[in-house]
């Protein structure tokens, strides 16, 4: 008995570590595994090739556009144009008729020149440069930014799958280490069960602590049960974030006793929040992109010069060759006028929409004041609890022992000794959760205000 004793007291005490840096690199390795393979994350970056596609294509519209272009005609029948031959020589006639003292008349000649060409061949080549259109660079700048919040979306999206990794990988932890935790109990509870069996049989106990033994035995059970369904969970979700099979095994890592909290500041926290959220960043282009759609409206009534340069070759019967060609060069200007106001309500609308983001990015402040405030706050309830656990099992520890001793001595009952043996496993299991609780808190504290890589969490190595 006292050798059981000694071991319910000892039995839950495996959380010595193989140190930090080994435990976090194998946890990096994991966050990089879930950046990696995540079908979440890949769409949004595909969306993100999507917008830097467009920005390219707005950067196209700064450059000439070449064509060339063939053409083949065949015309029949159509109208014809009577050119008077007798009437254009009556000039020339009237000369002669003066010099020579002559009357003779121009003869009653007429030619009919059809309209169109019987055959035509055309080929030609076609510039054209854009010189002056201001919607083509407020729409690049559109474009730009709209490019810029995919990103962002790519980054916010990022920031949330490492925390949702961490969280589920410690989630795992917690819960098969809780696993372990009654497992343990369990064969603690079982050797408790066949002593007590052979106490009544001699007499020594009333069968009511034989009856009390096999109910915390069938207590632990169901509690196990529970543990290992929330474990098979846990698993699945973190293998999920990954993109693995959900029966994938994972790595378990032992992480090293926790020593103390990082030293930062609300302040701080805030302050980093504030100016390095992606959020604030996002709605201060979506912002920019508003007003550059109310630029483009504008701009519609600014007159627009492009210039035109053709060459090419013309000929009929398919005679073509360099004897016959053609060029031309063109400034041609376009002045939008009168548009039923159309861009100028375009370009009220789009200050609205500037109005409503900026009460949106208000609104955005104060709620990562407030996210960074409670993340803050369930950091420092978590490190307490930590601490308030370890007394609790501490003297738990202690309790057990003197109970224990007491019971080796007949002095206490059965049920008082399994009933601080079940405290202990509480204890055990309040403080396990504790420090699991607290590195998922930080995860999150993390995420919420970017403290950066010299803020990690402290422990014993």
């Amino acid at each position: 008995m006292r050798f059981l004793s000694k071991m319910s007291i000892y039995i839950f005490i495996f959380l010595a570590g193989t140190g930090l840096v080994y435990a976090q690199t194998i946890l990096d390795d994991y966050v990089a595994q879930g950046l990696a393979n995540n079908l979440a994350l890949k769409q949004k970056q595909f969306n993100l090739l999507s917008g830097i596609a467009s920005v390219n294509e707005a950067w196209g519209n700064f450059f000439p556009t070449v064509t060339v272009e063939a053409r083949a005609t065949w015309n029949g029948g159509g109208r014809e144009i009577i050119i008077p031959v007798g009437d254009l020589l009556s000039p020339v006639y009237q000369t002669i008729n003066g010099l020579h003292g002559t009357a003779l008349q121009p003869p009653d000649v007429e030619y009919a020149m059809p309209l169109y060409v019987e055959d035509e061949q055309e080929i030609k080549i076609r510039v054209v440069q854009p010189i002056f259109i201001p919607s083509i660079y407020f729409n690049l700048q559109i474009q730009s930014q709209l490019a810029g919040v995919r990103e962002l979306e790519v980054d916010i999206y990022t920031r949330f799958l490492k925390t949702e990794i961490k969280r589920a990988y410690f989630n795992y932890l917690k819960a098969m280490k809780v696993v372990v935790v009654f497992e343990k109990m369990h064969e603690v509870l079982n050797e408790n069960l066949r002593v007590s069996e052979k106490l009544f049989q001699a007499g020594m106990i009333t069968q009511d602590a034989v009856f009390r033994a096999k109910a915390e035995i069938a207590s632990i059970i169901q509690q196990q049960l529970e543990a290992k369904k929330q474990t098979e969970q846990a698993a699945s979700y973190f293998n999920f974030l990954l993109n693995r099979p959900h029966d994938t095994a994972i790595e378990v890592l032992e992480f090293p006793e926790f020593e103390s909290a990082p030293s930062v500041s609300y302040q701080e926290a805030e302050a980093c929040a504030l100016s390095l959220r992606a959020e604030m960043i996002l709605v201060q282009k979506r912002i920019i992109t508003e007003e550059n759609i109310g630029a483009v409206a504008i701009s519609n009534y600014i007159p627009k010069v492009t210039a035109a340069f053709e060459y090419g070759l013309l000929a009929n019967q398919f005679d073509i060759n360099f004897d016959n060609n053609f060029w031309s060069f063109s400034i041609v200007a376009q002045w939008e006028i009168f548009d039923g106001l159309r861009n100028f309500s375009q370009n009220d609308r789009s200050l609205q929409q500037q109005n409503l983001i900026r009460t949106e990015l208000a609104e955005l402040r104060e709620k990562i004041k407030l996210e960074v405030r409670q993340a803050y706050n369930d950091v420092m309830v978590a490190e307490q609890t930590i601490y308030s656990s370890r007394q609790e099992l501490e003297s738990m520890a202690k309790y057990f022992e003197i109970i224990t001793r007491k019971y080796n001595e007949g002095i206490v009952t059965q049920m008082e000794y399994m009933d601080a043996q079940s405290r202990l496993t509480r204890a055990e299991i309040n403080k396990l959760v504790a420090e699991y609780d607290y590195l998922i808190k930080y995860a999150r504290f993390e995420a919420v205000t970017h403290i950066d890589e010299k803020h990690k969490v402290l422990f014993n190595e």
